[in-house]
């Protein structure tokens, strides 16, 4: 149910004009990284850190860890409906890599918030 709503219309709308979406759509941020077997997952590529998004649904950002999961003052971080954005706009890059390197890619962003492997890859 969370999940439709932080792709919704309204929310989509109310996220478009912010200078950090706009900002993450300029630049490309957006990857949809996959292996060959279909395995997909989208990562922001920030300036400093990277994240993890389940599409419409979580991002691994500090923002939605504590303001949505833990203490509940907002449905969602911009990560998630940048996100939607760009995939309405048909800006999200795909990346195919192997199942090695797609490992390897999500244990660098969850243990150190970038991935040097990925930059190199983009």
């Amino acid at each position: 149910m969370m999940e439709r709503i932080r792709c919704s219309d309204e929310v989509l709308s109310m996220y478009e004009s912010n200078p950090k979406v706009e900002e993450a759509l300029r630049a490309r941020r957006f990857i949809e990284l996959c292996t060959s077997s279909g395995r997909c997952i989208n990562v922001y590529r920030g300036v400093d850190r990277d994240h993890i998004i389940l599409r419409c649904c979580m991002c691994t950002c500090q923002d939605f860890v504590f303001n949505v999961l833990f203490r509940r003052t907002k449905i969602t971080c911009y990560h998630i409906p940048a996100l939607e954005l760009a995939y309405r706009k048909g800006i999200v890059r795909r990346v195919e890599v192997s199942p090695t390197d797609f490992v390897e890619i999500i244990i660098e962003i969850a243990t150190l918030g970038f991935s040097t492997k990925l930059r190199k890859l983009v």
